[in-house]
């Protein structure tokens, strides 16, 4: 999966999350605004207040619970991005650790669009990129150190592979 399918399916998985709790949010802070409004009328029918500024009161009161639901309703909101849903599918063991927030981070600066470009040599263009090439030539450093399958071969690790495979189809590279 690319990362732009990975950060359009997390975004997908996130918005009703948001928007949910969002929307629980603001029924909590309206319905607050709406109990001290209600509390304060009884208490002007009951005689408890008479002056006339318990109107400005019960409006900053009803004010003041809107604002105090705002923080945590921005906090819940913030929790529910794309890329706090991806750490925190990560964090539950639903994927493994990086693969969905390695693919939500940018390429770094200064990275070139010439990796994207085949490589040409004696005249022809060859089937791979750049890209593929500095890949095939990690995975081949890789390999050689061996120290992957020497750990795992210490671990008591059977059915090792004897090769990566065939990075060029099955792992190109991408840029995203």
């Amino acid at each position: 999966m690319t990362a732009i399918a990975t950060r359009e399916a997390l975004s997908r998985l996130s918005r009703p999350l948001r928007l949910r709790a969002a929307a629980g949010w603001i029924a909590l802070g309206l319905g607050a605004a709406a109990l001290l409004l209600g509390a304060m009328a009884w208490a002007v029918r009951l005689h408890w207040l008479s002056a006339p500024y318990w109107v400005l009161v019960a409006w900053a009161v009803a004010l003041g619970a809107l604002a105090g639901a705002a923080w945590p309703a921005w906090r819940t909101v913030s929790r529910l991005s794309t890329g706090a849903v991806a750490g925190r599918l990560e964090e539950l063991g639903a994927w493994r650790r990086g693969s969905l927030t390695a693919l939500l981070d940018t390429s770094a600066r200064g990275t070139s669009d010439a990796l994207l470009e085949p490589p040409v040599a004696r005249g022809r263009v060859l089937a791979s990129t750049f890209g593929n090439r500095l890949q095939r030539t990690i995975y081949h450093y890789w390999y050689h150190t061996g120290e992957n399958m020497g750990i795992r071969q210490a671990l008591g690790h059977t059915g090792l592979p004897d090769f990566v495979g065939d990075i060029d189809t099955e792992a190109p590279y991408r840029p995203e």
